[in-house]
This record gives C-alpha cells, structure tokens and sequence, in this order.
C-alpha cells in the first residue's frame, strides 16, 4: 500500500454522520402514492458539500429518488422529466410530479 493510498483509506474510514434530511413536503396523489420534497443538510463543516434537495415518489412499496438538485424547484423538475422520458401519454398526464406542482402548499419552496 502506498502513502496515498494510506490516507486515501483513512479519509474514507471517518464518521461523516453529518447529513440530516429533512422533509420539507408531502403531496399524496390521487393514485395512492405520494411526492416527497427532502432537504439535505451538510452539518459538518469539514465535509465539503453544499446543501442540497431530493424529489421522490413513493408507490407505497418503494420510495426512489427521481431527482437532486441545488434547489426544491431544480430537484422536481429534474423528477418531473424523468419521469416523463420513456412513458406514454396517459403515463405523462399522471406524473406525480406535474400533479405536485400545481399544490398550493408547494409554491413557496419553489421560489428559489
């Protein structure tokens, strides 16, 4: 092992228990699932990563992450297009995202 590799290894060991997320907004879709806006949060100085939005949907069996972005606004619409790649026009019309964005509740976390 070299000397890089050395502190390569003993960086990558450290506890960076340092993200805290934070969920910002809950829309449940007239289909049964829900769209969920998390804010991640860097709380540790030393690691370098800005704070940072995730859009998911959960089917009420799995919960994925569709988009990330530095913004809420960022983070649904890369969601909303990927959802919209590939799918069908009754699948479009359905996006739970699209749907979510039109929430009243919503608009103040897309602001930025």
């Amino acid at each position: 092992m070299e000397i890089g590799d050395k502190e390569m290894a003993k960086s990558q060991s450290k506890n960076i228990y340092a993200l805290k997320f934070e969920e910002i907004f809950l829309f449940e879709t007239p289909e049964g699932g829900a769209v969920i806006l998390y804010k991640v949060i860097n709380k540790n100085d030393d690691l370098p990563l800005n704070d940072f939005y995730i859009a998911s949907f959960d089917d009420t069996a799995t919960e994925l992450a569709w988009g990330i972005g530095s913004t809420a606004r960022e983070a649904l619409d890369v969601a909303e297009r990927r959802w919209n790649e590939g799918a069908d026009e009754r699948e479009r019309k359905e996006n739970p995202f699209t749907e979510a964005r039109k929430d009243k509740h919503i608009k103040k976390y897309l602001k930025s």
